[in-house]
């Protein structure tokens, strides 16, 4: 697989080494994944894989799987290499008990998905790419043009007048204001707490969850062959936040790769967002990306804080196996997502 992956190019968010792939589907400790190679003779022409993780969805715990490492040799395109690995993925994953299987979808490929795989894009959901430049004039330009794209919408002049002296105190005094009177501290650390809830909280709030406890957070982030930053919030001797971090293969750009908060609290959320990109800024880093669910609590301080909408083009299509009853619920319900980059295979 490793060698497979090489044909495509260096990745610039993850491994595609061989112990990336081994943590990934046979350390895994949920159940054992599914990597699955199709050859032509003795060379490798397409892959899929499929990773068992425990996810919330509706408030059952099952066991779920992402559907992921989609890739077709490019002599072999347009001879249903794709289908074909999709297809026995996803009955050979039924068949060993997995609930309910989702993904992130090329967008070129959302209708080849619809038409053959069953599986069903969650139109409902939109997953945003949301970016900051670390240098503070690019970011005030950038808030300053999506300011006036709002027009758009057409909300009055006035608005805009009154909104860009809050756009510069907020850039400029943001450090100072959001850590004031917090009543929690901000830990650099190399493991997980033991007595993390899963939930973060009231585990009905959304549809669907990858159980964030700690058996999944050492696994994601500390077993991980790839290096992550963590941070935690503690409150009382208790965790109630935590977000996660990684910096690209060349060092340009920083990720904020997965967060939550207890009750998903928005202080908690925004301070550690602050320290992270403090963090960011001393490694060099000139932008800093993330992913979130549009109109989540989340997306809206990531929006306060100066990270901008990369739009329409950057969202993160997200299908659904529709052949199983969880699959079906997810695909039927508009209830919201707790979903981030980890939540994928993509870094």
């Amino acid at each position: 697989m490793s060698r497979f992956r090489a044909i495509f190019g260096p990745n610039e968010t993850k491994s595609i080494s061989a112990f990336y792939y081994e943590w990934k589907i046979y350390r895994n400790p949920f159940q054992q994944g599914i990597l699955l190679l199709e050859r032509d003779q003795d060379m490798v022409v397409g892959s899929i894989s499929v990773t068992p993780k425990k996810l919330s969805i509706g408030g059952n715990i099952l066991l779920g799987a992402e559907l992921g490492d989609a890739y077709t040799h490019p002599d072999y395109q347009r001879k249903g290499i794709f289908t074909s690995c999709v297809q026995h993925c996803s009955i050979l994953a039924v068949s060993q008990n997995i609930d309910v299987i989702y993904g992130r979808a090329d967008p070129q490929l959302v209708s080849l998905y619809y038409r053959k795989l069953s599986y069903l894009h969650c139109s409902h959901l939109n997953v945003s790419t949301l970016s900051k430049h670390t240098n503070f004039m690019l970011a005030l330009i950038k808030s300053l043009i999506k300011l006036l794209l709002f027009k758009r919408q057409e909300i009055p002049f006035i608005h805009l007048v009154k909104t860009f002296p809050k756009i510069i105190v907020t850039s400029l005094f943001s450090k100072f204001l959001s850590q004031k009177h917090q009543s929690f501290v901000i830990l650099n650390v190399d493991y997980f707490p033991d007595d993390i809830d899963g939930y973060w909280g009231n585990k009905n709030r959304f549809v669907f969850l990858n159980v964030r406890d700690k058996t999944y957070l050492d696994w994601r982030f500390i077993q991980n062959p790839d290096q992550y930053q963590i941070k935690i919030a503690i409150e009382e001797e208790s965790c109630i936040g935590y977000i996660v971090t990684k910096l690209s293969n060349n060092g340009k750009t920083g990720y904020i790769c997965d967060f939550i908060s207890k009750n998903d609290r928005e202080d908690v959320f925004t301070a550690l967002v602050k320290d992270s990109e403090k963090q960011l800024r001393k490694c060099g880093v000139k932008t800093i990306r993330t992913w979130s669910v549009e109109c989540s609590s989340y997306y809206q301080s990531l929006s306060k804080n100066g990270y901008y909408d990369r739009g329409s083009n950057f969202r993160q299509p997200i299908i659904v196996y529709s052949h199983t009853k969880y699959g079906k619920l997810l695909l039927e319900s508009k209830a919201p997502w707790h979903f981030t980059m980890a939540d994928s295979d993509h870094i």
